[in-house]
């Protein structure tokens, strides 16, 4: 199925439509945008500043992966959204590269209802929200989580009290296994990849070896 009848048939309510880019050939994103596609989704810095080459300011750039504080400078040079904020250490490095680079960079506090490894506990989410709202240079613009594969529903739900309380104009939950869970829970931006660019060709352990190295550069680059 081609990327246009992919993206025809998606029912995403009105939410906002973030495209997961990652491993995806810069000639592809290109196609999907002329299909109407405008926020398109990266894990890794290098590997988004090697496609901002050939793509630029065609379409909106979120950062979902996890941020290595030695990338915190390109990346708030590139994205329009940092999704993955999930310690104060971290919240003040992005706000220091944002004062040296003069401007505002939205965020969105990524929220651990998964038992992941990242991602702030969902009690400790309204104190963290108040404490980037000291930050200048961050303008903080919704919760963001990855579900529990198990029960995502349990997962959305949770999100959804939380921002009951807080009132962010955004809740980016949902992929593209989940998504439609996720809209049902109150979702407004999905986060979805295979459902656009249908799976990798890579072969599973193929995957798996490439992931690791893309880790590893972003680290010691």
């Amino acid at each position: 199925m081609s990327i246009r009848e992919n993206l025809s048939k998606l029912e995403l309510n009105n939410a906002k439509l973030v495209a997961v880019t990652k491993g995806v050939p810069a000639k592809t994103i290109l196609e999907s945008v002329s299909y109407g596609v405008t926020d398109i989704a990266e894990n890794y810095v290098q590997e988004a500043e090697e496609k901002f080459k050939h793509i630029g300011r065609k379409v909106k750039w979120h950062f979902i992966g996890h941020l290595q504080r030695n990338k915190v400078s390109q990346a708030v040079r590139l994205f329009d959204v940092i999704q993955t904020v999930d310690s104060l250490r971290l919240a003040k490095k992005i706000n220091r590269a944002a004062e040296h680079q003069e401007k505002i960079i939205k965020v969105m506090i990524q929220v651990n209802v998964s038992g992941d490894k990242h991602g702030v506990e969902p009690e400790h989410v309204r104190m963290f929200y108040n404490e980037l709202t000291g930050l200048r240079h961050l303008e903080v613009i919704g919760l963001m989580c990855i579900a529990d594969i198990e029960n995502p529903r349990l997962s959305f739900k949770r999100m959804s009290n939380l921002n009951s309380k807080l009132k962010l104009p955004y809740l980016s939950m949902g992929m593209s296994n989940d998504y439609k869970t996720a809209l049902e829970e109150g979702s407004n931006m999905v986060r979805l990849g295979t459902a656009i660019y249908g799976k990798r060709n890579k072969g599973f352990l193929e995957q798996i070896v490439g992931d690791i190295a893309d880790f590893f550069r972003e680290v010691f680059s």
